[in-house]
């Protein structure tokens, strides 16, 4: 009985859950801090409960109309946060800390890719159940990375 011989390569290989939702966590923050919070003192509405946030706005109805378009605008923002650094970097500030990269399945990356797979980072239920794919899928990507064609990679050992 002989020894097997094993050939490992390194290359790019899907990044770690564990990475990735790190990324996010620093990401979102930064998108918080940078966006949410300045645009949300434009508005400088206080969190109550759903019956007075509901007599809030009945009796403010031009401050649930300003709540709407400053909530549009900074999920609009944080899409173009992630966006514009990905195409640009391959990379947003949370994944550059974590060395995970973005890249297209295809041979070109287009800004399009980017903001298409962003676009469930708007809300966080949007997200998880985007992310949903990643463990019901039989791959490593959210069901909006596949629709555009992208993953998240870092540099390991290909078998």
């Amino acid at each position: 009985m002989g020894i097997k011989k094993i050939n490992l390569k390194q290359g790019y290989v899907p990044a770690a859950l564990w990475k990735r939702a790190i990324a996010y966590i620093i990401d979102s923050f930064i998108v918080t801090f940078v966006v949410a919070f300045p645009l949300n003192s434009v508005i400088k509405f206080e969190k109550r409960g759903v019956e007075a946030t509901y007599q809030f706005f009945a009796t403010n109805p031009g401050m649930a109309y300003k709540f709407v378009l400053v909530s549009l605008l900074s999920a609009f923002i944080a899409i173009l946060y992630w966006a514009i650094l990905e195409y640009k970097y391959k990379q947003s500030l949370g994944k550059y800390l974590m060395k995970i990269d973005v890249r297209s399945t295809l041979k070109e990356f287009t800004f399009s890719q980017c903001f298409m797979r962003n676009l469930s980072k708007i809300n966080t239920l949007f997200l998880a159940i985007d992310s949903l794919n990643i463990f019901l899928g039989k791959t490593h990507q959210r069901y909006l990375e596949k629709m555009s064609k992208t993953e998240v990679v870092e540099m390991g050992w290909n078998f």
